[in-house]
């Protein structure tokens, strides 16, 4: 019905010898972040109900879609795998951007300041760096440190022609960045992409540019998420003594530059994955031709995305533009074998500003009786949320939210059970008297993980499950779950007055001590 639209086509009858299969599920939410988190629910039901996760594929139109994607399935415990892709927080640009925040918060970033220096190309070359090193060495300061304060000047004065330039140009960014405000953080980083030409310098490379637009968004959503202003100490005297302190100062940290570093390195794929692991499939429609999958999430079916408008390209209606478009709507949809799901929101964001999105033209090209609508969950964020209609009673934001948000919840009920005094004892006897569970792939996962040899660390000052330590900020708390190796392990620790925390060691190891 949709291809048929295509009047550049040869007419075909499309047959299957397959039996009648289920309607195409339409999910609506309120914004891209619901959008996402509703596709990992979704993917978590199909795994629960006896799907394997390389059973489903999640398509998108443009490479910038994937990172709301990954931030849902990695928040989910969900692995998986991108196609013909980079990872968002491991693609050149975004490290760039990320590595000039990591300056700006600490000056002492040495590796960071390596990474940038050049970046875009302001003739500081490798030779110039090199003269930066030694002086650093010879003073016992940072590279950064070395072009401000006092003796700065009179050692930047030693550099020639366009290297000297350009190195008093990357100086007197870093002044100015370093002087920003640390909130909101998506303001500053519209700021540092513009004063330091990184986006500009990308202009010829669309996708790239669309990244670090992403970005932006990544960030507008940590500031709604992190807002200083809606942290309150609840009414009433403290349960216990001091059980309210620090909260402001804890609210002020979170909605930082740092909270920004700290959360976007908890959202990137340090810890590698089994090669043979089941895992989600993540690709864009190009990468998808010739593919099928049982399960198929074809998202963001707006205009704009799908079909894709870039500098007003279809401006007159091209006729041939659209066509194409059309096809990879046919592909995306032709992709999914027996359950396929199109997904849209209500609003998008866009360089960190949010936007009223239109339902892609493709959508009232399918026969209404092909399809089931089934209300996404609305953004707590959404400019005007509207009702939606829910599919159960546990479907409620709340719900949902603690279900994709706590992925050591399952795991501890799988070792409750695994382990509790009424559960069937070990061999064979009892392997048949024991009931038949469907295990949760995503908590094997964890499982695996947190009691794998290879996590296994000499170092005293390594944590494990229910270590009570002591957090300059949290305060007390205990360790309740263990993530990756070295400064990669991420912790998430149940603190006594502020819940619990996922942290990542190489940021926290300074502020924790065991008790």
């Amino acid at each position: 019905a949709v291809i048929a639209n295509n009047i550049e086509r040869k007419a075909k009858t499309l047959w299957t010898d397959n039996d009648d299969g289920d309607s195409i599920t339409l999910l609506e939410t309120s914004d891209e972040q619901m959008e996402s988190y509703h596709v990992a629910r979704r993917i978590s039901e199909h795994v629960r109900a006896g799907k394997m996760y390389n059973d489903i594929a999640v398509f998108y139109r443009t490479n910038a879609q994937s990172r709301a994607v990954e931030t849902a399935l990695i928040q989910s415990s969900i692995p998986y795998q991108l196609i013909g892709g980079t990872a968002f927080y491991e693609r050149r640009e975004i490290k760039d951007a990320l590595a000039y925040l990591r300056l700006i918060v600490n000056p002492k970033d040495d590796a960071a300041f390596r990474r940038i220096v050049n970046i875009p190309r302001r003739a500081v070359g490798e030779a110039a760096v090199e003269q930066i090193e030694i002086e650093a060495n010879r003073t016992g300061k940072s590279l950064l440190e070395t072009l401000d304060g006092p003796d700065a000047e009179a050692f930047i004065g030693t550099f020639k022609g366009k290297a000297k330039q350009g190195v008093i140009q990357f100086a007197r960014l870093m002044d100015k960045l370093r002087s920003l405000p640390q909130y909101p953080v998506a303001d500053a980083l519209r700021t540092l992409l513009e004063d330091s030409g990184l986006r500009d310098s990308l202009s010829s490379e669309v996708e790239r540019v669309e990244n670090l637009n992403e970005l932006v968004n990544a960030a507008a959503e940590f500031d709604k998420e992190n807002d200083p202003t809606k942290v309150t100490v609840p009414d009433g005297p403290p349960p216990e003594p001091g059980a309210y302190d620090g909260v402001e100062e804890w609210s002020q940290r979170n909605a930082s530059l740092a909270g920004f570093l700290e959360n976007s390195a908890l959202l990137s794929p340090t810890d590698k994955l089994d090669p043979n692991l089941d895992r989600v499939t993540l690709m864009t429609l190009h990468m998808a031709k010739g593919l099928e999958y049982p399960i198929v999430f074809l998202t963001g079916l707006e205009e704009g995305l799908l079909p894709l408008v870039r500098n007003q390209q279809f401006e007159g209606e091209d006729s041939k533009a659209i066509e194409e478009e059309r096809r990879l709507m046919y592909v995306g949809i032709t992709r999914a074998m027996e359950k396929l799901y199109l997904t849209l929101t209500r609003y998008r964001m866009k360089y960190g500003r949010t936007d009223a999105a239109v339902p892609s033209r493709f959508l009232n090209e399918i026969p209404d009786r092909l399809i089931e609508s089934s209300g996404g969950i609305p953004s707590p964020f959404a400019k005007d949320p509207v009702p939606f209609d829910m599919d159960s009673d546990e479907d409620s934001e709340s719900t949902f939210k603690k279900k994709q948000t706590d992925p050591f919840d399952d795991f501890e009920k799988e070792i409750a059970n695994e382990f509790s005094d009424e559960a069937p004892q070990f061999g064979k006897r009892a392997a048949r008297e024991r009931p038949a569970r469907q295990i949760d792939p995503a908590v094997r996962h964890i499982v695996d993980k947190i009691f794998a040899d290879d996590i296994v660390q000499d170092d005293p000052n390594s944590f494990e499950v229910g270590d009570r330590i002591e957090h300059e900020m949290f305060g007390p708390g205990t360790v309740d779950g263990v993530q990756g190796t070295g400064l990669n392990t991420k912790l998430r620790i149940n603190f006594r007055r502020s819940g619990m925390k996922l942290l990542l060691l190489n940021m926290a190891a300074s502020k924790l001590r065991k008790l």
